[in-house]
């Protein structure tokens, strides 16, 4: 079952086959970290994705766009199989005792066949991190407790006599990120439209300035570098969808850049978080994590560094399913499972 996701994580309860017409319906004004803005949210069949109001994609793009993704979800439910039989929305409020007792519930106790993948999303640790530093004691206090809770869930299934294959990641590392700088310093708002902010910037150039900003900004800056989409380095696979605007600007780690009126806003109100990420994924910060457990792997197994697309087809083989095709490499962790 694919993790719940809430903005970039989410809920899903679908029937097998069917996936129900799309709606996109404008939710009003919202307050989302202090900024106001109209979020949008797209249903399709028990799916809800949420544009929040920091994003700055029109509307009817974002119609298009999740109509084309529905549209894809049908084809592949048809094609390939089911989607998930049961399913929770992410709603931090429920205490993790109670997600792990139902998630033990779905399998010690199934009404009908047993799933074959469960998936569990615990935010914890990233709103700690983000919060206080990936160094922080209160980020230590929240891989306690999630450990803990991980620790609970195995302990119920034990009880009931399941021997699970449970597999540890995370979707990124953490860097400490105190430094802001005002993304009108990188491009005048005359001078370009600001379609990301914070660690990675989209610049699409306004008419008359396209020229200017691609002779200034491509290259080494003090806290950023910046190039054409054509230009990205390809290691960073990056740049060859239309989507992605035509000037990106990578923030140094420790550097976040936000509009100047947010830093202010954000100075008045004593916000200050203190790490974040999407910084290069080469860094070591920006690592990772990967822990692996069950009758299928290995014991004392130390891997080498390995891009987290190579989960994917580690988690299809599991299952007994074939990958759809990816980026994903699945000869790079056959050496951690016991019969490869």
């Amino acid at each position: 079952m694919p993790p719940p996701f809430h903005g970039d994580h989410g809920d899903r309860h679908l029937h097998r086959g069917r996936i129900d017409p799309v709606q996109v319906d404008g939710l009003g004004q919202a307050q989302e970290g202090g900024d106001r803005g109209t979020r949008h949210v797209l249903r399709a069949g028990g799916i809800e994705v949420v544009l929040g109001g920091a994003a700055h994609a029109a509307v009817d793009d974002f119609r298009r766009t999740v109509e084309a993704l529905a549209e894809l979800l049908r084809r592949a439910v048809a094609e390939h199989g089911e989607l998930p039989r049961q399913g929770q929305a992410f709603d931090a409020n429920i205490p993790l005792d109670e997600r792990v007792e139902r998630v033990a519930a779905w399998v010690a106790t199934p009404q009908g066949p047993r799933p074959g993948l469960v998936a569990m999303y615990f935010e914890m640790v990233d709103g700690a991190g983000h919060d206080h530093g990936p160094g922080s004691e209160q980020a230590r206090a929240a891989i306690r407790t999630v450990d803990a809770a991980i620790g609970q869930l195995l302990a119920r299934l034990e009880a009931a006599g399941v021997v699970p294959n449970v597999v540890v990641v995370s979707d990124h590392g953490m860097a400490d990120a105190r430094n802001f700088l005002a993304v009108e310093d990188i491009a005048a708002m005359e001078e370009a439209e600001v379609v990301s902010i914070g660690q990675v910037i989209g610049l699409v150039p306004r008419a008359g300035y396209g020229d200017v900003l691609r002779a200034r900004l491509p290259g080494r800056h003090a806290q950023y570098q910046c190039w054409e989409k054509e230009r990205i380095p390809a290691r960073l696979h990056y740049g060859s969808h239309p989507r992605i605007p035509p000037i990106v600007c990578q923030m140094d780690e420790g550097w976040n850049a936000l509009p100047r009126a947010m830093i202010e806003r954000r100075n008045a109100e004593g916000r200050r978080d203190a790490g974040a990420h999407g910084y290069d994924p080469d860094l070591p910060s920006m690592r990772a994590v990967f822990l692996a457990h069950g009758p299928a792997f290995r014991r004392g197994l130390r891997l080498p560094v390995f891009d987290n697309v190579d989960v994917y087809p580690l988690l299809a083989r599991l299952v007994g399913v074939q990958p759809q095709p990816g980026d994903g490499n699945p000869q790079t962790l056959l050496p951690a499972l016991q019969a490869p």
